[in-house]
């Protein structure tokens, strides 16, 4: 393959890019547009990112700090851009990739296809490069004449900036190649030191609806219009409510007494002999429980029973008293009182039964 005078030989009124010293670092944007609902848009500017080419006649050699991204038979050119300052997934109107062509030696067609891995810029070269996707702009290639030299052009890689936009393909930056066999020409990169017309991608934000706004002030009422003419009976509706009830009549006279009733069935024995027994206790501190049970004596059963978290004192003093947390009869006899918390020291607690006699 011939060396091309794009990027081995001067250009008349340029310098040899070559043997070109690198002086300047200018970086790659992205030009964020916010499509609001006024007829302005916001621009936003994105961090640097990188560029370089890829030579097959020079395999080993890196060119991360070239003036130009140049696109011809055996060179290849990557461009990288910096996506942080665009919101995760969010929607795109369009997103386009804005050249300026500093120079064609002869026209061609070359198309953006998306890079496949990570690469650096200063350590990429054609020996170690990474592979290369389908076209971005779905076989559209551009065609750069020699009237495109010193203006700008634009590629729309829509899908592509999506892609990255919401994770679906990692953001490996993409590259400038050939779409046929002729063409020689390139572009300023962000290094340039002739026009410093570094690559950009433009983004186009769909617009997002802000929230409803308050409801407005209620209009005056308007005049009232002529009547209308009587429409037809309508059908019966449903009875009313029942209205409330009159003033209750003087008693009548009693009635003469009834036959004496037959005698009821006797009723269940009941209980005789109540007594009441108290069982007392001391909750420690207010990380401990304690149980105390009252019992009756002898054969009296249990009929009722209590539990007192602050026996033996008048009221609430500057300690909160323990929790009941049982309170009930356990068996015939005992009646069972469980006590926890508090944040008293020696909290006296107790627990009554009342007891009495089964019939």
């Amino acid at each position: 393959m011939s060396r091309s005078p794009l990027f081995a030989a001067a250009i008349p009124g340029r310098r040899d890019f070559s043997l070109l010293p690198w002086f300047e670092c200018c970086t790659p944007r992205v030009l964020v547009a916010l499509a609001l609902l006024s007829p302005a848009i916001a621009l936003s500017q994105a961090p640097p990112a990188a560029d370089s080419i890829l030579v097959s006649s020079k395999p080993n050699q890196n060119f991360g700090s070239s003036s130009i991204l140049a696109v011809q038979n055996g060179v290849t050119s990557l461009i990288q851009f910096n996506l942080s300052g665009i919101p995760a997934n969010a929607s795109l109107q369009k997103a386009s990739l804005r050249l300026y062509v500093d120079a064609v030696q002869a026209p061609g067609a070359f198309d953006v296809y998306p890079v496949e891995s990570a690469w650096t810029e200063n350590q990429v070269n054609f020996q170690n490069a990474p592979a290369l996707g389908a076209s971005a702009t779905g076989g559209k290639p551009l065609t750069i004449t020699r009237a495109a030299q010193n203006d700008f052009v634009l590629v729309d890689i829509t899908a592509l900036v999506q892609e990255w936009i919401n994770g679906e393909t990692a953001n490996n930056g993409m590259a400038l190649a050939l779409s046929g066999t002729t063409g020689c020409f390139s572009f300023d990169s962000k290094e340039s030191i002739f026009t410093s017309h570094e690559p950009e991608l433009e983004v186009v934000l769909n617009s997002i609806p802000g929230p409803q706004g308050p409801q407005g002030l209620q209009g005056p009422p308007g005049p009232q219009g002529a009547p209308g003419l009587q429409g037809p009976a309508g059908a019966q509706g449903p009875a009313g409510p029942q209205g409330t009830p009159g003033l209750q009549g003087p008693a009548g006279t009693p009635g003469p007494a009834g036959p004496l009733g037959l005698q009821g069935p006797q009723g269940a024995p009941g209980f005789s002999g109540y007594n009441q027994v108290l069982n007392t206790g001391v909750l420690d501190n207010g990380f401990d429980q304690i149980t105390v049970v009252a019992t009756c004596l002898g054969s009296q059963v249990v009929v009722g029973g209590g539990c007192d978290a602050l026996f033996g004192s008048a009221a609430v003093g500057f300690t909160v008293p323990p929790t009941i947390f049982k309170s009930t009869p356990s068996g015939r006899n005992t009646y069972t009182c469980l006590f926890n918390g508090g944040t008293g020291l020696n909290m006296s607690v107790a627990a009554v039964a009342l007891c009495a006699n089964a019939q």
